[in-house]
């Protein structure tokens, strides 16, 4: 069996239940959406699907519960979403996690699992914005600066070890241009149901290639 989990904050976490109810588990996110249609692609792989994602997590809270929430679970593949709270963080307290950190974090993240499993692979969601209007042009365009230091530093990490970088905003950017952007996003962070189909749809289409190769555990 190959075990994949996801990891983030709030965006991943979909308000998942923390029993053991298979209807629940992995929440009402992008991940749901994901883990159903590749699941359904692929029944003879037998892939168990595992989410933590903790609600208003940064990445140095997701670091902090690295050890039990991730390499204890010893995912084959490991799927991380995280950026937007180092972002708002960075705002609103600039003693908080920056970008050098939020970079450095990762790649810590990162490093710690393949000590413990050199086979492990990554695939990582790149951080977003949208303006829906909860806060003024001059407020979104600096948090928006943090949030796409921090995309570009995921990005850099992704190169580094050999991940699969899923690209969200520029597909949002796009998306805006079809519908208003609170059918995408209702509060400039978290996407409506409509935008965790997008981060699915991305997911699914840049990640093909790696699923159909992977050498998948008996």
């Amino acid at each position: 069996m190959t075990r994949f989990l996801f990891q983030g904050d709030s965006i991943t976490d979909g308000n998942r239940g923390r029993g053991d109810d298979p209807n629940h588990t992995i929440g009402h996110s992008y991940a749901y959406s994901v883990a159903s249609s590749i699941g359904f692609r692929y029944p003879e792989r037998h892939i168990e699907f595992m989410n933590r994602g903790v609600s208003g997590n940064d990445i140095c809270e997701l670091y902090g519960r690295w050890q039990e929430e991730t390499l204890n679970l010893r995912p084959d593949i490991l799927s991380i979403f995280i950026g937007i709270n180092d972002a708002c963080r960075h705002y609103d307290a600039p003693e908080g996690c920056y970008s050098d950190v939020y970079e450095n974090t990762y790649r810590l993240l990162l490093e710690r699992c393949l000590s413990v499993n050199p086979d492990m692979k990554f695939i990582i969601i790149e951080p977003f914005t949208l303006n829906t209007g909860n806060m003024t042009p001059e407020r979104h365009e600096k948090l928006a600066q943090y949030v796409h230091a921090n995309a570009a530093a995921a990005r850099r990490v992704a190169q580094d070890f050999g991940a699969v970088f899923v690209a969200t905003q520029e597909r949002f950017d796009q998306a805006c241009l079809r519908a208003p952007v609170p059918y995408w996003c209702w509060d400039s962070v978290h996407p409506t149901y409509n935008g965790h189909g997008l981060i699915a749809d991305a997911f699914l289409n840049d990640t093909r290639a790696f699923f159909d190769s992977y050498s998948y555990k008996d």
